[in-house]
């Protein structure tokens, strides 16, 4: 069985890819591939070597759980950090580490004075890295009601879509992402599918650094230029 490795060994034994902590990984069934994180401030990110974890699966699954249910998934370490709220944040352990043990994502939260916000920080950040690196087997054409409705709710033509910071967010990101996984990394292929133009898909992917840099992770697992924001 073999022990996470960093990328500073440069490894190309497959199929586990390097490994590091404070970097991000692109998942598939078929194994690991690296790509770089621009968010979350951060966090410290590792993943187990696919020998040490259990089949990634039921992705949307993890993403519609409410908090309490996504921590019983979870190991949770409470530790004591620095930074706002002074001596008395200090003193006691509220900041929240956590790690999801199906597909072995850490994550934490550590900016508020009470351990509970911190929790909900912490899952809240976890759903966003489930979404934006568990991709999940798409068969094409994807006739899904369900699917197609979680990405309609964050495309740029509905007038109410769902923002970064909405609850369910998560669910439509990682929807599209699949399909656009599915479609190679290709805008056309991928604005076609959803009746978009590529200029409105290429605005959506731009939208924010969070869907913006999972959307070059996709494309450079797949050997393809990086998309790049128009000034």
């Amino acid at each position: 069985m073999w022990s996470a490795l960093t990328l500073a060994c440069g490894s190309r034994r497959p199929p586990l890819r390097a490994l590091t902590t404070c970097t991000s990984l692109y998942i598939k069934s078929d194994g690991l591939h690296r790509f770089q994180a621009l968010f979350d401030g951060g966090c410290v990110h590792a993943v187990r070597s696919m020998g040490d974890a259990p089949p990634i699966d039921g992705g949307d699954d993890y993403l519609a759980l409410p908090q309490d249910k996504m921590l019983q998934q979870c190991s949770v370490d409470y530790i004591r950090t620095s930074g706002p709220g002074g001596q008395h944040r200090n003193k006691t352990e509220t900041g929240v580490r956590i790690k999801h043990n199906p597909s072995g994502i850490t994550t934490r939260g550590t900016e508020r004075r009470s351990r509970l916000q911190n929790e909900a920080e912490a899952v809240k950040r976890l759903k966003l890295l489930i979404a934006t690196q568990v991709r999940r087997n798409v068969e094409l054409p994807n006739s899904d009601e369900t699917v197609s409705q979680r990405i309609s709710t964050i495309l740029p033509t509905k007038k109410q879509r769902l923002g970064p910071n909405h609850p369910n967010y998560p669910l439509g990101l990682q929807a599209l992402l699949d399909l656009f996984d599915a479609y190679n990394g290709s805008m056309a292929d991928t604005a076609k599918h959803l009746h978009l133009s590529t200029g409105v898909l290429s605005k959506l992917m731009c939208s924010n650094d969070i869907i913006f840099t999972a959307a070059n992770s996709v494309r450079k697992a797949h050997d393809l230029h990086l998309l790049k924001k128009s000034n």
